[in-house]
C-alpha cells in the first residue's frame, strides 16, 4: 500500500503500529519520517513513535505539532505530558545523583505535564475509558510525587490501582506513595498485591521495608526466612541483609546485626549500601572514627553514582557541624534548586559558612517560589540579610517571623528588637521588647535589653551610640547569630 499509495496516512500509521509492536521503533519513526502529513492524527503518531524510541524531545516537538494542529486533542495532551515527565521519572528510576532535585526548568516542565494530565483526565472520565484513565492515573502518581505532591500523588496511584489491579507499575507507585504518607501497614497489603501479580521477590523485599519502617522488627526477622522458596532467592537481594541488620539492632541484637552485615559483605563486597548501615549502626554506638571509615569507603564504591550514600554520607558530616563537607555534598545532590527537598540544610550549611549574600538571595527566592510561610527560609534569609548588613531586608524578614509567632518567637523578638536599633528606630524596640517581656518576664535577657533600650532612648546621640555598640556586642554574644542549624532530612520515603 505504501509503495502505491506513498501519501496514505492509514497504511503509514498501521505498519507503524506494527513494529512498535515487534519493538523495532527505529523503524516504526523512520516509515512515519518518510512522508510527513500536516494533520494532528500523523503528529500524534509521530510522537508516540519518539515516545517508545525515548527520544522524549522530539516527542515534545511533535505533540505540541498536534495540538497546534488541534488544540482540543486529548491524545495529543497525552502524548506531550508523557513525553514531559517521562524522562524526569526515568532519572529517579535510575537514582541518578539529582535524582531528587529539580532545576527551575524541570520543575516547570513536570508542572506543565501535571496540567496536560489533568485535562485529560477530565476526558476520559466522561468518556468512561477505564483503561486509559488507569494507565494516565499511574503516570500522574509519578509526576506528582516529582513535584512534591505526595497526597495526590496517592490518590492518583490508588485510583489506577483499583483500575488495573494486575497493574504491576500502578501497584509500585501505590505502594511508594503509602511509604511516603507513612502508611505503612497499607503498604505491605499492597506489596503483596505485588507477589500475587508475579513481582514475589520484589513484594516481599517491599514487605519487608514496610515492616521496618512500622517498627515490626520481629515480624521481619520471622517473614525474611519463612518462605523456602523465597529464601535462596531473597539471599540474592542485598537490600535483605540491610533490612535484617536494622531490625536486629533495633531488638538490640547488636551482635547479629554487625554479623548479618559481615555475611552480606561477603557476599557483596562491592555493595556501598552495607557500608552505610554498618555506619549508621557505629553511629548509633557513638564509634565515629568507625563510621566515618565505612562512610568513605562506601563513598569510594558509590562512585557518586548512588544518591542513597551520598545523602548518608552528607547528613553525617551535617550532624557533626562540618559545615564545608556537608555543604559540598549537598550541591552534588542538586541542594542548591530551590525545588530541593534538601535546599533548607544546604542553606544552614552556608549560612555557618558565612556565604550570606548569595545564601540569601538563594532563600528569598525559595520564598518567593514556594509561597506560604516556611520559618526556616525565613529565618536564614533574615539572618544572612542582618549578617550582611542589609538591615531594610533583615528587618521584613523578621517582622514575618515575629508576626507567626512559633517556639522561637522570643529568638526572633530579640533579634528584631536589634535590627530596630540599628536602623535608629529605638521607640520601636523599646516597644517590642516591652511586649515581649510581658510575655516572658523571668528572661534576665530581656530585661537586660530593656535596660539598654531605656538609656538608648534617653542618653545623648554620642553616648547612645556607645550603648548601642556595648548593647550590639552583648547581643551578639547571647544570641549566636553563626550558630543557626536544624534538624537533618533523611531520604524521601519509598524513593
Amino acid at each position: 500500500m505504501t509503495a502505491t499509495s506513498p501519501d496514505c496516512f492509514e497504511a503509514r500509521y498501521l505498519i507503524s503500529c506494527v513494529h512498535l509492536e515487534q519493538g523495532n521503533f527505529d523503524q516504526a519513526t523512520a516509515v512515519l519520517e518518510e512522508q510527513p502529513f500536516d494533520s494532528d492524527e500523523y503528529f500524534e503518531a509521530l510522537a508516540q513513535a519518539y515516545l517508545r524510541r525515548e527520544d522524549f524531545p522530539k516527542a515534545v516537538a511533535a505533540a505540541r505539532a498536534a495540538l497546534a494542529e488541534n488544540d482540543k486533542s486529548t491524545e495529543a495532551r497525552v502524548m506531550l505530558a508523557n513525553s514531559l515527565g517521562f524522562p524526569l521519572v526515568q532519572r529517579r528510576m535510575r537514582r541518578d545523583i539529582t535524582a531528587f532535585s529539580l532545576a527551575e526548568a524541570e520543575r516547570q516542565q513536570i508542572c506543565e505535564a501535571i496540567e496536560l494530565g489533568e485535562a485529560a483526565v477530565k476526558v476520559f472520565r466522561a468518556q468512561a475509558r477505564s483503561f486509559q484513565l488507569g494507565e494516565l492515573l499511574t503516570n500522574l502518581s509519578a509526576f506528582y510525587e516529582l513535584a512534591g505532591d505526595d497526597e495526590r500523588a496517592a490518590q492518583a496511584a490508588k485510583e489506577a490501582a483499583e483500575l488495573a489491579p494486575q497493574n504491576v507499575t500502578a501497584l509500585s507507585n501505590c505502594w511508594a506513595s503509602q511509604m511516603r504518607l507513612g502508611k505503612y501497614a497499607e503498604a505491605y497489603d499492597t506489596a503483596g498485591k505485588l507477589m500475587q501479580c508475579g513481582e514475589r521477590l520484589s513484594g516481599k523485599v517491599r514487605q519487608l521495608e514496610s515492616l521496618l519502617m512500622n517498627s515490626d522488627h520481629e515480624r521481619l526477622l520471622r517473614e525474611s526466612g519463612s518462605d523456602p522458596d523465597l529464601t535462596g532467592e531473597l539471599l540474592k537481594e542485598p537490600r535483605l541483609f540491610e533490612l535484617k541488620a536494622h531490625a536486629q539492632f533495633e531488638l538490640h541484637q547488636i551482635e547479629a546485626a554487625f554479623d548479618t552485615i559481615k555475611d552480606g559483605l561477603a557476599r557483596f563486597p562491592g555493595e556501598p549500601r552495607l557500608h552505610c548501615v554498618r555506619a549508621s549502626l557505629f553511629e548509633d554506638l557513638g564509634q565515629l572514627d568507625a563510621a566515618r571509615e565505612d562512610l568513605d569507603l562506601a563513598e569510594k564504591l558509590a562512585a557518586g553514582n548512588d544518591p542513597r550514600t551520598l545523602l548518608q554520607a552528607t547528613m553525617f558530616h551535617f550532624h557533626r557541624s562540618d559545615w564545608s563537607a556537608a555543604a559540598q555534598r549537598f550541591a552534588k545532590l542538586g541542594a542548591d534548586s530551590i525545588y530541593s527537598p534538601f535546599l533548607d540544610n544546604y542553606l544552614v550549611c552556608l549560612h555557618n559558612l558565612q556565604k550570606y549574600l548569595e545564601r540569601f538571595a538563594l532563600a528569598t527566592k525559595a520564598i518567593a517560589a514556594r509561597g506560604g510561610f516556611n520559618a526556616t527560609l525565613h529565618e536564614l534569609a533574615a539572618r544572612c540579610a542582618y549578617n550582611a548588613n542589609d538591615l531594610l531586608s533583615a528587618r521584613q524578614h523578621f517582622e514575618t517571623l515575629v508576626q507567626h509567632g512559633g517556639g522561637k518567637a522570643a529568638s526572633h523578638q530579640k533579634m528584631l528588637a536589634q535590627v530596630y536599633l540599628r536602623l535608629d528606630e529605638t521607640d520601636k524596640a523599646f516597644a517590642l521588647l516591652k511586649k515581649a517581656h510581658a510575655r516572658s518576664s523571668k528572661d534576665i535577657d530581656l530585661l537586660i535589653r530593656i535596660e539598654f533600650c531605656f538609656h538608648a532612648k534617653e542618653a545623648t546621640q554620642r553616648s547612645g551610640w556607645i550603648w548601642f555598640r556595648c548593647c550590639e556586642r552583648s547581643w551578639q554574644r547571647s544570641s549566636g547569630t553563626h550558630g543557626f542549624r536544624q534538624s537533618g532530612a533523611g531520604l524521601p520515603a519509598g524513593g
